[in-house]
């Protein structure tokens, strides 16, 4: 009897595993496509206008954002990000 129930809870361990291996072979799937694409198209028009913006002085950010429909925090966060490590189209996406 003590075998039967290990064969079951060992199969149940297998099938919980399985479905996780789903998830990460997806997840794993779709960065591999979105970085091996990143480059093939260029920036958009929304994308070029943050990184305009972003690139302000930051106490001019605020000012410049009377137009946009983006929170103000995502242009703050990208000016730290452009200022610390540059405003390439793969860096940025």
């Amino acid at each position: 009897m003590n075998f039967n129930n290990d064969a079951v809870f060992k199969r149940e361990i297998v099938s919980s595993n399985w479905h996780w291996f789903v998830v990460a072979a997806s997840l794993i799937s779709g960065a591999f496509l979105r970085f091996h694409y990143i480059r093939r198209e260029s920036l958009w028009l929304d994308e070029i206008d943050a990184i305009t913006t972003s690139g302000l002085p930051i106490w001019q950010i605020p000012s410049a954002l009377v137009w946009h429909a983006s929170p103000p925090l995502d242009y703050f966060i990208l000016h730290f990000f452009i200022t610390r490590v540059g405003h390439s189209e793969t860096l940025v996406r």
